[in-house]
């Protein structure tokens, strides 16, 4: 009896290397899928830059995924979906449960891609500095204030910020009032040093 035995070659692909800019030529390497990939040593040269690496990162199940991003680069959907967890991931390790993870964050925030709209993140600093300025007067009025608060939370929307504080004794105007605020912010961050000490 003859045995015939096929030799089955791997899928291969090919990982290209683009100057992003940039002047000289890098080879391209053919490998077989599933084996681990070392990106090889920039040659490429740019007058005024610096080469800071090629672009990695993990997916879910270990495996590298490695791509040389540009101006010109256009990723898929499904990348785009792999770098958002891949994000996440980094950014929250365990403390978000990898079941909750948002793959399509990238599609349903618009703002991260509009660079004319760099004013986008100061209503959330000033909203976390007046949040620490009302919880600071609260600490030097004690119980007194909790009406106060109460009443500032019913006039929410009725007025400017300024005459609403204003309608609980607060004054946004002056640099007290965010000094006051700061101060909470430095006591939160002592508390987290000595805490981090222990």
């Amino acid at each position: 009896m003859l045995n015939d035995f096929v030799h089955k070659a791997k899928p291969t692909y090919t990982v290209q290397y683009n100057a992003g800019g940039g002047t000289g030529s890098m080879k391209s390497a053919t490998v077989e899928t599933g084996t681990p990939l070392t990106p090889a040593q920039n040659t490429f040269k740019r007058t005024g830059y610096t080469f800071a690496g090629w672009f990695i990162s993990m997916a879910e199940d270990g495996q590298k995924l490695t791509a040389k991003c540009d101006e010109n680069t256009v990723l898929t959907a499904k990348e785009l979906c792999e770098i958002m967890l891949d994000a996440q991931r980094q950014t929250y390790g365990d403390g978000l449960d990898k079941n909750v993870r948002h793959p399509y964050m990238w599609a349903c925030k618009s703002h991260y891609y509009s660079s004319g709209l760099n004013f986008y993140n100061f209503p959330y600093a000033f909203g976390e500095l007046f949040g620490k300025g009302v919880f600071a007067q609260y600490l030097k009025e004690g119980d007194a204030f909790v009406s106060k608060y109460n009443q500032l939370l019913r006039s929410c929307g009725s007025g400017t910020i300024a005459e609403v504080a204003a309608s609980v004794g607060i004054d946004v105007r002056s640099a007290d009032f965010w000094r006051a605020s700061l101060e909470v912010v430095k006591q939160e961050i002592d508390t987290f040093c000595a805490l981090c000490e222990k």
